[in-house]
């Protein structure tokens, strides 16, 4: 209970007090009383988040103590269950997440392949690749993983380890220092669902607490209206067309930049 306090508290002072305690033991010893704090807990927390603006949560940030300073979006969804008790269903359909992100793996090669070989996941990509260059292409995102170059990720349902797409980012130096390009794809049977911008914004949320990463970019094709879509809703800026070379040849896309910073 102390923790849910404080945790309320520090979005209003910004700093995390660890050393509180409560000063009404009583509230232990009673469901009615329990139920009632938590209920005041509910209309104060959610007075303070209504305050806020989406890039106010995004950029203003929370001393946690030893140096350890998230944002409140991070805040919010690393701590989604504490949020959905205390805040109730509607902040809770807001914030909370129902899927995590899991490393890409040598295992997950076929997965891989089932994405980036079918004609409908690649139609503004340049066409479905080759198996045998998937599978290459799967092995050289495992390495600049263990040398720390991308970070690449299958998207699961939280409650029942289902399998829904990938996302990831990694770096590219042509545009500078500190600089990543992002990418995700979510199964056909999952699309229209929400579920690319939220793992979108997952990865973003992790990407904030990397000092490496200043800049994420998003390269969707002109003509692909979801991505664009989603790049948007993140948070994105269009900084404009560009003929982006890749492994089918040139496509006309938008630049998309997000300043984490």
């Amino acid at each position: 209970m102390r923790n849910t306090f404080a945790y309320i508290q520090s979005f209003k002072t910004f700093k995390h007090d660890w050393s509180y305690r409560t000063t009404e033991p009583e509230i232990a010893t009673s469901v009615a009383r329990l139920q009632a704090w938590y209920t005041s807990l509910d209309n104060e927390f959610g007075t303070v988040l209504r305050g806020f603006s989406e890039d106010y949560l995004h950029h203003k940030q929370i001393d946690r103590g030893h140096g350890f300073t998230p944002s409140l979006h991070h805040l919010i969804h690393r701590q989604a269950a504490r949020v959905s008790l205390v805040v109730g269903r509607s902040l809770t359909v807001k914030w909370r997440c129902d899927m995590r992100l899991m490393p890409i793996t040598a295992e997950d090669e076929d997965l891989t392949v089932r994405l980036e070989c079918d004609p409908e996941m690649m139609l503004h990509i340049g066409g479905p690749r080759p198996e045998a260059d998937v599978r290459a292409a799967h092995k050289r995102r495992l390495d600049l993983m263990e040398k720390g170059k991308a970070h690449m990720y299958k998207v699961v349902a939280e409650d029942s380890d289902e399998v829904l797409g990938t996302i990831g980012i990694w770096k590219i130096d042509w545009k500078g220092p500190q600089t990543y390009e992002m990418g995700w794809f979510v199964l056909p049977e999952y699309q229209g669902k929400g579920i690319a911008t939220e793992a979108a914004r997952l990865i973003i949320l992790q990407a904030r607490t990397n000092p490496e990463v200043r800049y994420v970019h998003a390269y969707p094709a002109v003509a692909n209206a979801a991505s664009n879509a989603i790049a948007r809703k993140i948070g994105m800026e269009n900084q404009g067309e560009f003929d982006n070379e890749g492994f089918a040849g040139v496509l006309r896309c938008n630049d998309w930049r997000i300043d984490l910073r």
